[in-house]
């Protein structure tokens, strides 16, 4: 895989979104290596206005902003704006031959990502989900709620398989955490993720579906992901990325001792959610002096 063959894409759709997006983006320009000059595409819902800043950060950062259009009802449950954002943002490569790297705005890229990269032998690399929460355990039963998931996506129980939480370390059916996704687009994993959560939450028996269930109002995107990639990728060709990729930083001290990072700068992305406002960020998660400065100088701020 070339270097140059590679697109970073994120979802913006609010000022706080904007000023992640932006830290993330310098982080890949400043801290991705090889992968520093690669495209970044911010994916923008046409409800959504970009603020005078964002738009002067983008245009310093080369960021290319990709609007798109997508139902009204759909905006009203939570993250189907992301599956169907990062349908859009496959679409948009899919000619290209890049390897698209879908990630959460609120990530940092920490070094060089090669670890991202994928070889001819895999089309999609992603991580199991941090908590077990609605999520399957493999030694029991199906509920009625991933039953309806896996009929509608089309999965077939064959191609069901177990993964480990990252954080709770539980054996669960294969459930992946939707804050990064590497794809080969050309396999439209995205797009189909899109459909299928626009096909759900449009359909008449979405009430009855989450049933009063705030999580699974809060996570159908993330099961409905699941579902897709059982229904269209074969357990071979997906590449489990390792604990140094996508790492949960705010969940650093729920980790398993042998499970948590030694140093930040093992990382190679993470997701961060307001690590970074506290206080005692630096001693709670080791850190080289250069990382911190930098981190200090882009993010703290912004994460305040």
């Amino acid at each position: 895989m070339n270097f140059s063959a590679v697109s970073f894409a994120y979802l913006v759709d609010s000022e706080e979104t904007e000023e992640q997006a932006a830290v993330l983006s310098r982080s890949i320009r400043d801290l991705g290596g090889g992968l520093c000059a690669s495209q970044i595409i911010a994916m923008r819902p046409e409800t959504s206005r970009p603020s005078r800043r964002w738009n002067a950060l983008k245009d310093d950062l080369q960021v290319i902003e990709s609007v798109f259009a997508m139902e009204v009802e759909l905006s009203t449950l939570p993250f189907a704006t992301k599956a169907v954002a990062a349908g859009h943002a496959e679409s948009r490569v899919a000619e290209s031959g890049d390897l698209l790297v879908w990630m959460d705005s609120g990530s940092l890229v920490l070094r060089e990502p090669a670890e991202l990269l994928l070889d001819d032998d895999h089309v999609l690399g992603c991580s199991p989900v941090d908590h077990t929460l609605i999520g399957s355990p493999f030694s029991e039963p199906l509920d009625g709620f991933w039953e309806y998931v896996y009929r509608v996506c089309g999965v077939d129980r064959n191609s069901v398989f177990p993964v480990t939480s990252v954080v709770d370390r539980r054996e669960i059916r294969a459930y992946f955490n939707a804050g990064l996704l590497v794809v080969k687009p050309q396999r439209g994993i995205l797009r189909a993720w899109g459909e299928n959560v626009r096909r759900i939450c449009t359909g008449a028996d979405l009430k009855g579906l989450l049933n009063g269930n705030p999580l699974h109002r809060v996570f159908l995107h993330q099961a409905v992901l699941a579902a897709t990639i059982l229904a269209r990728v074969d357990r071979n060709e997906i590449l489990l990325f390792t604990p140094h990729v996508n790492y949960p930083l705010h969940m650093h001290t729920d980790h398993p001792a042998n499970q948590a990072t030694k140093s930040m700068d093992d990382l190679v992305t993470c997701r961060y959610e307001g690590f970074f406002a506290r206080d005692d960020w630096a001693e709670t998660a080791p850190v080289s002096d250069a990382l911190e400065a930098w981190i200090r100088t882009h993010l703290c701020r912004a994460d305040s």
